[in-house]
């Protein structure tokens, strides 16, 4: 990791050279007196202590004061090889043209990792804006350290020496706001931790709280994870605290817990922990492939999906007196291959021999489902296509272009392994089709008053 100084180095007071007045700066607990700003952070820190002095100008700034401050810097002990002097900075018009060269002229200075102090005092109004947009892409695009981002206030209404202020605070903002926003829009729930620990700031207390931290992990992992029977009590867990900690928060945090609640409130029930295969144990498992499928954990949702159908075969069982755990849940794999197939076509002879004494209760359960119109819907969404049919009757959609539910899923867990996979639009279009025909097929259960 490289330590940087990035500095851009204005003309001043036309009519003078150098351009700027010889004053006393403090920064560090140090106190230079010096025309350069520049010259007062880097002696402070230890000039030899730099690897890379990068100094920006202007074609007349660099005419101006390039050659001054070099010396200047040379008698503080500078090394050549590590000035940096970069003069190819437009000033003429300052039109989109020019402003996007000085942004994509800042983002080639620094290398991956670098640990960068940048210094705002000079230059034109439209510096600090170009400065800040460059250090929010930088610290996204190749991961640079933000050390400092410096203002020397210089104003003769102050008495010397003159504070050289760090405004870094700002910048470390944004880590957390996207940490945040990561948070709820893809539940992801690492990058706040990772900004928590890195990005420590005396306002950011309630946000760093430890068990903020680790019941948002566990939340997120829940939801990833698809876990029906934990996930209500995990996000209701975390909604307890960021209430507790809303009450001592203000401005900001505030905003950023009022995030998370608006977010994750919907999964959070009453009855935290849902009878298996009741009312309630599906409404969740609906609520999570819609968390899923928003965030385009596709995978996910497939496996969610794939687990609700099973679990509206395992209803019957439930119904019948049946324990629905240990082997039994077998049952559910039975139910998804009458889904798959025509009745003509089911063929449990070769089953799994723990699977054979479901067959029956599940051939009884189906036909009630049935009569409600259920099993349409289910086979709408995971019955295989009969392609040589399909072609015969004139029908021209592949498989690859209407896919089952189950053939996704299938598809996921091989890598696409296939070379008709249906591509990531399909997969889009065919994940919220499910999930509506899913919800209709709960619906028509309900009517039937069997959940």
């Amino acid at each position: 990791m490289r330590k940087v100084f990035i500095s851009f180095v204005g003309l001043g007071n036309e009519q003078k050279t150098p351009g700027y007045d010889e004053v006393a700066y403090a920064w560090q607990g140090k106190t230079r007196k010096t025309c350069f700003v520049q010259t007062a952070i880097l002696c402070a820190e230890g000039i030899q202590s730099w690897d890379a002095i990068i100094l920006l100008f202007t074609e007349q700034s660099a005419k101006k004061h390039r050659d001054l401050l070099l010396d200047e810097l040379r008698r503080c002990g500078s090394r050549e090889s590590q000035v940096v002097v970069r003069e190819y900075f437009p000033a003429d018009e300052m039109n989109p043209e020019e402003q996007w060269s000085w942004f994509e002229s800042l983002l080639d200075l620094v290398d991956s990792g670098d640990r960068v102090t940048f210094d705002f005092t000079h230059g034109y109004r439209s510096i600090p804006i170009l400065f800040s947009s460059a250090i929010s892409f930088l610290q996204v695009a190749k991961g640079i350290e933000v050390a400092h981002v410096l203002y020397g206030v210089y104003d003769r209404r102050r008495q010397e020496p003159y504070p050289i202020v760090d405004m870094r605070q700002f910048y470390v903002i944004n880590q957390w706001a996207e940490a945040v926003v990561r948070l709820t829009e893809d539940a992801d729930a690492r990058k706040l931790a990772e900004v928590s620990s890195r990005f420590a700031l005396p306002y950011m207390k309630v946000l760093s709280d430890g068990r903020l931290q680790e019941a948002l992990v566990a939340m997120t992992d829940c939801i990833r994870n698809v876990d029906v029977h934990h996930v209500s009590a995990s996000v209701s867990r975390t909604l307890a605290i960021v209430e507790e900690l809303c009450r001592s928060s203000s401005g900001m945090e505030k905003l950023l817990l009022d995030l998370v609640v608006r977010k994750f409130t919907f999964l959070a029930f009453e009855d935290s922990a849902p009878d298996a295969y009741s009312a309630g144990y599906f409404e969740i498992q609906l609520k999570i492939i819609e968390v899923l499928l928003e965030h385009r954990l596709y995978m996910q949702a497939f496996t969610a999906m794939r687990e609700c159908i099973g679990s509206i075969g395992m209803v019957g069982l439930k119904r019948a007196g049946i324990k629905c755990k240990g082997k039994n849940r077998d049952a559910a794999e039975v139910f998804i291959k009458m889904i798959q197939f025509p009745k003509e076509k089911w063929d449990f002879s070769k089953v799994d021999e723990r699977y054979e004494k479901h067959v029956d209760g599940m051939a009884e359960w189906y036909g009630k489902l049935d009569s409600l119109g259920v099993i349409e819907i289910l086979k709408e969404i995971g019955e295989q296509k009969d392609a040589a049919k399909d072609k015969k009757a004139g029908n021209q959609a592949s498989s690859a272009e209407s896919p089952n539910l189950f053939d996704l899923r299938n598809g996921f867990d091989h890598a696409w392994t296939t070379k008709n996979s249906p591509g990531n639009r399909r997969i889009e279009e065919a994940g919220k089709e499910f999930f509506t025909k899913l919800k209709e097929a709960m619906e028509n259960m309900k009517k039937g008053n069997l959940l």
